[in-house]
């Protein structure tokens, strides 16, 4: 992605099987398929009780957060030593 541009670079696969735009970061349990973006899985709660994967009954959603890692000076020093 180019400088000041506010999008996320998706690795391929990694998106939302709905909209196909946004990061999966929800979790269906029990079936435990992560394949969903917050909103996707927000309409999912509001109109279907069953995983878009497998069909399963859906008993929760479960968000995963994950936060970008900032790398400290003494890992990119011993990144560029190597």
């Amino acid at each position: 992605a180019a400088a000041g541009n506010s999008e996320i670079e998706i690795p391929e696969g990694a998106e939302c099987i709905i909209c196909l735009s946004e990061p999966r970061n929800t979790t269906v349990l029990p079936c435990r398929h992560m394949c969903l973006c917050s909103a996707c899985a927000e309409t999912l709660r509001k109109s279907s009780s069953t995983c878009p994967i497998c069909r399963t009954q859906v008993e929760a959603l479960l968000q995963i957060r994950v936060e970008a890692k900032e790398t400290t000076e003494a890992e990119e020093e011993d990144a560029a030593a190597k």
